[in-house]
């Protein structure tokens, strides 16, 4: 009987110890204005907006990786002062490592610009240490008169199972 209880404490504290944690992150990004933006408008008014842009990342490493630079290509629709805000984020890593989101959310419009978002994202690719990660979470954006943009983000990840050695 006791050889049965150790067995199987041993076959728990090995499944315990080989899952893969889900480690909290959080971080900031600044973005400038958009290298590129194309509108499409109707009777004066933005309806349909996509653009690309580079933003500085603050905070927040993965696997001990300090981010830092971000590319983003959006696209918006926007309907009265409610806006779908969708697209892809790439973040590149301190030692060229890169990690993929996916995000979508809603951003309210006043006097016609955008003035804060609501975002969720998902972590879908990566490179390097990054490959196999997944992960979630929210951020939320403020943006000022110029257009130019601020985010805090917070989060889970998990990075992939190391590959097992050959022998």
């Amino acid at each position: 009987m006791k050889y049965k209880i150790l067995c199987a404490f041993a076959i728990l504290s090995f499944a315990v110890a080989s899952a893969h944690a889900q480690t909290p992150n959080a971080w900031t990004f600044s973005c400038g204005l958009p290298d590129e933006e194309n509108n499409v408008v109707d009777n004066g008014r933005v309806l349909f907006t996509v653009g690309l842009l580079r933003c500085t990342t603050t905070g927040g490493g993965i696997a001990a990786t300090a981010g830092k630079d971000s590319i983003v290509a959006y696209h918006r629709e926007v309907s009265g002062t409610q806006v779908h805000v969708y697209g892809v984020f790439v973040q590149v890593f301190a030692n060229g490592d890169v990690a993929g989101y996916a995000y979508e959310g809603a951003a309210t419009m006043v006097n016609g610009q955008v003035k804060t978002a609501q975002l969720t994202y998902h972590i879908n690719a990566g490179t390097g240490r990054m490959a196999g990660i997944t992960g979630s979470g929210t951020c939320t954006m403020v943006y000022t008169p110029d257009g130019a943009s601020t985010a805090a983000c917070s989060g889970l990840y998990t990075l992939a199972a190391p590959a097992p050695m050959k022998k």
